[in-house]
């Protein structure tokens, strides 16, 4: 069994100066849902493996039928002028001291290589208006956000983030690096794909980055047409019942 937190280049890509994104397990999923999203449309590459016993204790099987231990993956993307890293955690974990050993493992890492800047990608129940909020370190970064349509967030009292991820916003700012980090606005724990979107307009706007949204859009609305279908056939009401109980139901993760 390892005994502690493994960062393995796969690849030997040069990610000097990249942006680090991150996308943590949170209601409506739209941060992995956005991410995951732009590793595909943008063909990123994986550079990184992250290796930790404080994963989740479980065997994944492949298509092979060879066990292996949960890992996370972090991709480059070349885009927009600029290098990107995108993680996407489908898990979130749950001690506080293997939070924070992941996360003084990974940003050691990412600095000794120059990446100063970290952007989290998350979703919550936050305003009810379904809008895209923002919160920075960085005054310059506030306005770049605010100016590609986010608004700022009411309150930081209870961030959609886990432990994990509150560990690499500390490391990060504490350092002087540039932290930001999207919410969007969604009344669903179920993957939301609306919200997603909403979050990639901001994203992509922010940072130059040419989006096509028509895999997305397709997905939105197959969604949609599952729903109708569910109306039709009188489901419409618990649906909704369902959906007014996530809105009084927490929506913190950690």
């Amino acid at each position: 069994m390892e005994m502690e937190t493994r960062i393995v280049a796969v690849d030997n890509a040069d990610i000097r100066g990249a942006v680090f994104v991150e996308a943590s397990p949170t209601p409506g999923a739209a941060g992995i849902i956005a991410l995951n999203y732009l590793v595909e449309t943008l063909n990123g590459s994986p550079v990184l493996e992250i290796i930790s016993p404080h994963f989740p204790q479980v065997s994944i099987i492949d298509e092979k039928g060879i066990a292996s231990r949960p890992k996370v993956e972090v991709y480059l993307v070349q885009a927009g002028g600029r290098r990107l890293l995108f993680m996407s955690r489908t898990f979130p974990v749950e001690s506080n001291e293997g939070s924070h050993e992941i996360a003084r493992t990974l940003f050691r890492y990412l600095s000794s290589r120059n990446v100063g800047e970290y952007v989290v990608l998350a979703s919550g129940r936050v305003t009810g208006d379904r809008s895209v909020l923002y919160s920075s370190n960085s005054s310059e970064g506030s306005k770049t956000l605010m100016a590609a349509g986010a608004k700022p967030s009411p309150s930081l009292d209870s961030l959609p983030v886990d432990r994990l991820t509150g560990f690499l916003m500390n490391f990060f700012a504490r350092a002087g690096g540039k932290v930001s980090l999207l919410i969007s606005d969604t009344s669903s724990y179920m993957p939301d794909h609306i919200a997603a979107r909403r979050l990639l307009e901001v994203f992509s706007k922010t940072y130059g980055i040419e989006v096509d949204f028509g895999k997305l859009d397709a997905e939105i609305e197959k969604q949609r047409q599952l729903m109708r279908e569910a109306e039709q056939m009188g489901l419409g009401t618990g649906g909704e019942a369902r959906n007014e109980r996530y809105q009084r139901e927490p929506f913190y993760i950690g």
